[in-house]
């Protein structure tokens, strides 16, 4: 006889899900580990406030084509100053970043009690949306993108 019930396969089992694991969740489990880049963001966003020189692209000095990072550290800086057309014409990824910052910096700040919910929930926001990898895949796309169809506009970007 046959049974009627059906196998159920969570979703980090399947190949899909797999590919579409935490991305965010587990940098924010490690309390350094969030610190460190919310420390390594602000610092490159505060250098771009303070029109100093933040850390050179290591992909443009051994590549010599612009990361999909590239004038994400102005436009943060343009964003925080309100200039949002300067932001969008540097990376129209800004906002996102700024959002990453602040996660960071509450994982690397919380009590370890509240922290820990909030990987959970993160964890969870992650297999339900797959927003943050989808992010990362529309990053290089966008990255791509501006390759392709705005090479000037980046060399200019790249130039500062």
């Amino acid at each position: 006889m046959m049974s009627n019930t059906t196998r159920v396969v969570p979703a980090e089992s399947t190949r899909l899900g797999r590919a579409f694991a935490p991305v965010v969740a587990p940098l924010l489990r490690s309390r350094w580990v969030s610190l460190s880049l919310a420390a390594a963001g602000s610092l490159q966003v505060g250098a771009a406030l303070a029109h100093l020189p933040g850390m050179p692209c290591p992909i443009l000095h051994l590549f010599h084509v612009p990361c999909p990072g590239c004038g994400l550290s102005r436009a943060c800086a343009a964003t925080l100053h309100t200039d949002f057309g300067a932001a969008c014409r540097l990376h129209a990824f800004a906002p996102l970043f700024l959002l990453a910052i602040a996660l960071f910096w509450l994982a690397a700040l919380l009590p370890s009690a509240r922290r820990i919910a909030l990987v959970r929930w993160m964890e969870h926001f992650e297999r339900r949306t797959w927003l943050p990898t989808l992010l990362l895949i529309g990053l290089v796309l966008y990255w791509a993108a501006r390759l392709v169809y705005a090479q000037g506009q980046l060399t200019r970007i790249v130039a500062g």
